[in-house]
């Protein structure tokens, strides 16, 4: 009996060698495909922290370029305004020496205001960058408002989306002169009063800022009309779709203009408070 139970025995053994050594195989095997796999997370992981390290140096540069971008555009407008003066006072070069054109600062926008009935924005400019109380603000796109209040590096700008502030401004077409007003419901359209009943207009015409104001230039764009109706049978306001998108506004440009104080020393308070 023992002599068949030792077959047995070498055939258990020889059993548990072969499953022994089967298994060592497989943990092997596995430790490999582990570490394959290790390596891969690896590199996914070094993948995702390069990515977010171009990402960072990539806004980082943009946020650069347009601080240098916004720089730029505020020479090429004052280079502009000074070929628009040059233009108009060409039988008369003193006249260009005698006049002081207007100058540019470029500004970011830090804070944004647009569900009240007053709204406003706050620039990362202030009286440490000369910037004054009632200078005109305007995008590439459109006029934004005014300063209303300046601390040492940041001012707080009334924008045209505010009940109480109006302004003067056209048609570009017909030149035709009326007041700008807001009446509180979206932040896209304003309202242009005051349109004499003889006046030629279509819908899709320009409307820019009326030269009339010591606070922003002629011939700024503001928007373009999207309809109109008649006001007692007197004249027609119009309704008009402006060019910026106030939500996404981020960079604009603070108008300094020289003679600013002597134009206001000769208009009347109620004349003022219209421009």
């Amino acid at each position: 009996m023992n002599r068949n139970r030792f077959p047995k025995i070498i055939l258990i053994l020889v059993s548990f060698l072969i499953l022994e050594g089967f298994s060592i195989y497989l943990i092997k095997e596995d430790s490999v495909i582990q570490r394959m796999n290790i390596m891969k997370t690896v590199r996914k992981t070094n993948t995702w922290f390069w990515k977010i390290g171009y990402n960072y140096r990539s806004f980082y540069n943009l946020k650069e370029t347009n601080t240098n971008l916004a720089s730029e555009n505020v020479r090429l407008k004052e280079k502009l305004e000074d070929l628009s003066h040059l233009e108009i006072n060409k039988p008369n070069t003193t006249a260009l020496k005698d006049f002081n054109i207007n100058k540019y600062y470029s500004a970011k926008v830090i804070y944004n205001s647009s569900n009240s009935l007053h709204n406003y924005i706050i620039l990362n400019k202030g009286e440490n960058d000369s910037i004054k109380k009632d200078m005109g603000v305007i995008s590439p796109n459109a006029i934004i408002g005014y300063v209303e209040s300046v601390s040492s590096n940041f001012c707080r700008v009334k924008t045209i989306f505010d009940i109480d502030n109006n302004l003067g401004a056209m048609l570009k077409k017909s030149f035709t002169f009326g007041k700008l007003n807001w009446n509180g419901m979206s932040l896209k359209k304003i309202e242009l009063e005051d349109i004499p009943l003889n006046t030629t207009f279509n819908i899709g015409d320009t409307v820019i800022s009326s030269g009339y104001s010591i606070k922003y230039p002629e011939g700024v764009p503001i928007g373009q009309v999207t309809s109109y109706k008649l006001i007692n049978g007197i004249n027609f306001t119009l309704e008009v779709e402006i060019f910026e998108n106030m939500k996404a506004l981020r960079y604009v440009y603070i108008i300094e203009n020289p003679n600013y104080n002597e134009i206001r020393g000769l208009l009347k308070e109620k004349d003022y408070e219209k421009r």
